[in-house]
């Protein structure tokens, strides 16, 4: 059987700070939940993992600010299939926001009799294959980038590129029908709840650009 994902972003509303005992405050966050099918796509990780697709162009519209922003967007695209503890790995600098990943990545397929969260549907501000600016895809928690303007590999079925940052962020890739089992397969998830920023900025030397190659076989 196929896999199916949803987008799922958790939205820092606030900076934590430190009290006057030097303890930070909680992670003040909001999750989103985003559905293919109400971008006229449907739910197979392949199905949506290119250039210009309307479902990824707008979660990655949700994700685009200054690069000196610190409020945090941690980003996954969560399988039905994912378990958190077999499928999702989380830094050492995110285990402050461990429960709020957990609760989000369980709820977000109503698993465990917990309630379903609310999906988003959200506008789409950018359109890659139509946007003449240079635009980066910054994952904050690993420092390194990638170049949404010079990717190297198109898709078997549709004529356009393979947009590296669904499969960087899929929780249980390789799990059903329709993941990626291409070349470097073994990168899918690399970024899954990182903290990441789409910006037309270019990073600073603190970053380490990575060339996933995505290739379907």
């Amino acid at each position: 059987m196929g896999q199916y994902y949803r987008a799922l972003i958790i939205k820092e509303k606030t900076l934590r700070k430190t009290n006057k005992y030097g303890v930070m405050d909680s992670p003040n966050c909001v999750a989103i939940s985003m559905n293919p099918f109400d971008y006229n796509n449907t739910y197979k990780l392949m199905e949506w993992s290119y250039i210009g697709n309307e479902f990824l162009d707008t979660v990655l519209s949700q994700l685009k600010r200054p690069l000196h922003d610190k409020r945090k967007r941690l980003l996954a695209f969560v399988g039905d299939y994912s378990e958190f503890e077999e499928h999702v790995t989380i830094p050492d600098e995110l285990n402050d926001y461990r429960y709020e990943i957990r609760d989000a990545h369980d709820a977000i397929w109503n698993r465990y009799g917990e309630k379903a969260m609310r999906e988003k549907s959200l506008e789409r501000t950018l359109d890659l294959c139509r946007d003449e600016r240079k635009w980066y895809a910054i994952d904050r928690t690993g420092n390194e980038y990638v170049k949404l303007f010079d990717l190297p590999n198109a898709l078997k079925d549709w004529d356009g590129k393979i947009n590296p940052v669904g499969i960087l962020c899929a929780t249980s890739n390789g799990m059903g029908g329709g993941d990626y089992y291409g070349v470097n397969a073994d990168m899918a998830g690399r970024w899954a709840f990182h903290d990441i920023v789409i910006t037309y900025n270019e990073p600073s030397s603190d970053y380490k650009e990575i060339k996933p190659d995505f290739k379907e076989e």
